[in-house]
């Protein structure tokens, strides 16, 4: 985050050579009143202090609840939601009460009997519309434990919000991840319980094995292997092939037998990467030639190698105003290939960084020649294909292209845009600005709005910053839609300021935040047997967008007292 420091403003005047400095206000402007005159249109709450609201436009809100963590009672931060509230201003209130956590233990074993390894997750489900889904992740302890029984080892101990249903995944970790599916129930859970999961017994998955070669027949190790269903879904173990005898490249895939229209992804962990790129691929088992008895299947998966497949794509990435584009990541995703040599169907992709400039150790590539500053290079296979390039530096922009590669292509050059810039002051009034606040754009990765079409704006970035003592600010972004948010400084008694959908069409713009007086929300929070919850992080949105396509747009955050008692300062119109 920006630091709040605050500055102080040098004018250099040219009469009589004079400088004047003004030093920065040394508190932002606050919200405070005594009586109703105090307040302009609005009325003064005596009670609070503060000028307050009423909204000629209501408009309904939900909630979102972090519960803080209990070391001493064992409770994970938690997160509930409830909803829907209606801002309206008129000494509005709300009560929120939640069931007191409950203790859920078990454990995770194969066939019922012998201990895994496994992460627990639980992911309760709403009808609130919220931004995250909350989730609970547990581990299970490994037998090496100390003190832990072999017996009792794998066992995890949580608390969960009941009245909730929960969707539960178990994900096998370590040895465990390599000859056993991730399995996927649901829980009803009303009360206190033990929530004991069998996974499916190694015996009973569908076991592939195979080999990776390449065109010449030379195996390779060190590449994952895994099953993926329509949803992108993990569907089984994760296989690292390696040497087994003789042969090179050969792994062994425990596939659940429920998972129906699952496809092989062929990828390349970080430490292969830095020695060779290599792509992942989505192989659909349908093009695979199988071997062997039909108990014991096992597939040739040709896998592209640079040297021997494919085009080669080099080129170089440069600064909008010239020069080399250093540490930029190139992204290329095909959007539906088949190739003619491995026979592969299905997508791929690739990622690279530009290079520094050619080194004596770095081998020569496809191109036939070092890598300039900025350049990179890789072989294809022919296809269709979306260049994405992000830079490192945060002023430049992300650059989009759709590129059609069946031959080898050396030599394009890509320039990369700047960020348009959004300029503008956070204001009470014209006299009085909102200095220290938080000024975000949190991006909707959706299209512009109207005829234009910017395939950036899908992929726009967030940023943030801070208003000087005038309050001023300025943030650079990629073209596109986002939340503009500014949040004044805590305990200064103003509300925030939310444009839903801001549409960043311009390279130039300049936007007038207005501070309204808050429509106040006075709260409590308490578990249902009445116990007060104090700490609690209690944050406000606002619904918007279309019917079936709606969304939460965060409006206002406070934190709950040792009674339990919180004041949401919500903005007084959403537009």
């Amino acid at each position: 985050m920006v630091s709040r420091a605050h500055l102080a403003l040098l004018l250099a005047g040219a009469l009589s050579g004079c400088t004047l400095t003004i030093d920065s206000p040394r508190t932002p402007p606050t919200n405070s009143c005594g009586e109703d005159a105090d307040c302009d249109t609005s009325r003064c709450d005596r009670e609070m202090g503060i000028c307050v609201a009423d909204t000629t436009a209501p408009y309904a809100f939900n909630v979102q609840m972090v519960l803080p963590a209990s070391i001493d009672e064992g409770r994970p931060a938690l997160v509930t939601s409830s909803g829907s509230f209606a801002a309206s201003g008129a000494d509005a209130s709300i009560q929120i009460a939640v069931r007191a956590p409950v203790p859920v233990t078990g454990w995770v074993r194969e066939g019922g009997t012998r201990p895994v390894e496994a992460d627990v997750v639980f992911s309760p489900r709403t009808t609130v519309v919220v931004p995250v889904a909350p989730r609970v992740t547990v581990t299970t302890p490994g037998v090496e434990t100390a003190g832990i029984v072999p017996m009792r080892a794998h066992e995890f101990a949580t608390q969960l919000v009941p009245g909730l249903v929960y969707d539960v995944e178990v994900r096998p970790r370590g040895e465990d991840a390599r000859r056993l599916a991730p399995t996927r129930a649901v829980l009803d859970l009303m009360g206190g319980q033990r929530y004991d999961v069998t996974l499916r017994p190694n015996e009973e998955h569908f076991r592939l094995a195979g080999t990776l070669v390449d065109l010449v027949g030379t195996g390779h190790d060190g590449l994952e292997v895994r099953a993926i269903d329509e949803s992108g879904r993990l569907v089984s173990s994760v296989a690292t092939t390696s040497t087994m005898g003789e042969d090179e490249g050969v792994f062994v895939l425990f596939v659940d037998p429920a998972a129906t229209n699952w496809r092989l992804v062929v990828s390349a962990p970080p430490a292969y990467q830095e020695a060779a790129a290599f792509p992942t691929i989505t192989v659909d088992p349908a093009v695979l030639v199988y071997e062997g008895p039909t108990d014991d299947p096992r597939v040739r998966v040709l896998v592209p190698v640079p040297d021997q497949t494919g085009a080669c794509l080099a080129g170089t990435v440069e600064m909008p105003g010239g020069g080399a584009a250093i540490g930029a990541t190139i992204t290329l995703r095909s959007r539906a290939l088949e190739d003619e040599e491995t026979g592969l169907t299905g997508t791929f992709s690739l990622q690279l960084t530009t290079s520094a400039g050619a080194s004596p150790e770095a081998p020569i590539g496809c191109s036939l020649a070092p890598l300039p500053p900025g350049g990179f290079e890789a072989r294809v296979l022919p296809g269709e294909y979306d260049i994405e390039i992000r830079p490192l530096e945060p002023e430049v922009g992300v650059y989009v292209e759709h590129r059609r590669i069946t031959d080898d292509t050396v030599g394009p050059v890509f320039v990369l845009p700047e960020r348009a810039q959004l300029s503008g002051i956070l204001q009470r009034s014209a006299g009085e600005p909102v200095f220290d606040a938080r000024v975000r754009a949190v991006p909707l990765n959706a299209p512009l709005p109207g005829p234009r079409t910017d395939e950036a704006s899908l992929l726009n970035r967030a940023n943030e910053t801070i208003t000087d003592p005038l309050g001023n600010f300025r943030l650079l972004l990629d073209v596109g839609v986002y939340d503009l948010i500014a949040e004044p400084p805590d305990g200064s008694g103003w509300p925030w300021v939310v444009r839903p959908a801001f549409a960043m069409a311009a390279r130039e713009w300049t936007e007038v935040l207005d501070v309204g007086h808050p429509i106040a929300v006075r709260g409590r929070a308490s578990f249902d047997d009445g116990a007060l919850i104090a700490g609690a992080e209690i944050t406000a949105y606002a619904v918007v967008g279309e019917a079936g396509a709606e969304r939460a747009v965060p409006i206002g955050r406070a934190t709950s007292d040792a009674e339990g008692r919180f004041l949401l300062l919500l903005p007084p119109e959403l537009r």
